[in-house]
C-alpha cells in the first residue's frame, strides 16, 4: 500500500501561545487523545465494546527560562487555570486548539540543563488548517468559534496584511489588502457579502491566498479561505 505525503518527523515546526511565539522554548508539542472506552458482556459471553470522543492533552516539553521577561515557562506558571489559544504549524497546515494554561516545574539537578514537562488540557478538539496553495480570483473568508479577542491576517501571493482584529469591519479589511506592495498591477481588492466573520474578497485575477491567526477566546477559533 503506498503511503503519500507521509510525515514521519516533525520539523520545521512552529509553535504559538495567542500572538506569541514560543518555538525557540519547546522541544516537544504534541496533541495526544484519550478514547473514553466501555465493554459489556452478555449472558452467552458476548463482549461488546463502545468507544466515546476522545478527550485531548497538549504535551509540551521544553526548557525553563525565568530570566526572560514573559517566557513560555513564566507564562503559562503565572497564568495557570486561564484558557488560552494555541497553535502548532506542522508541514501541511496547522493545528489550532484551546487549552487550559498549567504550571511547569522549577529547577532541577546539578549540572544539567532545566527542563519541563506540562500536560495541557484540551477544551474541545484541535482543529486543523491546511495550507492553501490553490488559485482563485475570490477568495470566501470564515472565522469560525466566535473568538472575543486576537488577531488575523492574509497572505496573498506571498504578501501579508498588517494583523487584523478579531472583528476587523470589512472596510478595515480592504484597506489592509490594498496597501500591500503585491496589489500592483492586480487593480483594487473588493469585498463582497460583508460581515466581519464572513466576506468574499474579489481579485481581477487568480492569486493564492493563505490565512493565519493568533485568534483568542471562544471555542477553538479559527480562520479559512475557501476559493469560490
Amino acid at each position: 500500500m503506498a503511503i503519500i505525503n507521509a510525515q514521519p518527523y516533525l520539523f520545521k515546526a512552529t509553535f504559538k501561545v495567542g500572538a506569541d511565539e514560543y518555538t525557540a522554548h519547546v522541544n516537544k508539542a504534541e496533541w495526544a487523545p484519550t478514547q473514553p472506552t466501555a465493554s459489556v458482556t452478555d449472558i452467552s459471553g458476548k463482549v461488546t465494546s463502545f468507544g466515546g470522543s476522545s478527550a485531548w492533552v497538549l504535551n509540551l516539553d521544553g526548557f525553563q527560562d525565568w530570566a526572560t521577561a514573559n517566557s513560555l515557562t513564566s507564562f503559562l506558571t503565572t497564568n495557570e487555570g486561564v484558557q488560552a489559544s494555541v497553535n502548532l504549524t506542522v508541514p501541511g497546515g496547522s493545528w489550532t486548539g484551546t487549552v487550559v494554561l498549567a504550571a511547569t516545574t522549577i529547577g532541577g539537578t546539578i549540572n544539567t540543563p532545566a527542563v519541563f514537562s506540562v500536560a495541557l488540557q484540551t477544551v474541545g478538539k484541535p482543529i486543523f488548517s491546511g495550507s492553501v496553495v490553490n488559485k482563485d480570483n475570490q477568495w470566501a473568508i470564515a472565522i469560525t468559534g466566535t473568538p472575543t479577542g486576537g488577531t488575523y491576517a492574509l497572505e496573498f501571493n506571498g504578501y501579508k496584511t498588517a494583523p487584523l482584529a478579531y472583528n476587523a469591519a470589512t472596510s478595515a479589511v480592504t484597506a489592509a489588502i490594498n496597501a500591500l506592495a503585491g496589489v500592483t498591477g492586480y487593480g483594487a481588492a473588493t469585498i463582497t457579502g460583508g460581515t466581519a466573520s464572513a466576506y468574499t474578497i474579489v481579485f481581477d485575477r487568480e492569486v493564492t491566498m493563505v490565512p493565519t491567526h493568533a485568534l483568542t477566546g471562544g471555542t477553538a477559533p479559527n480562520v479559512t479561505a475557501t476559493g469560490v
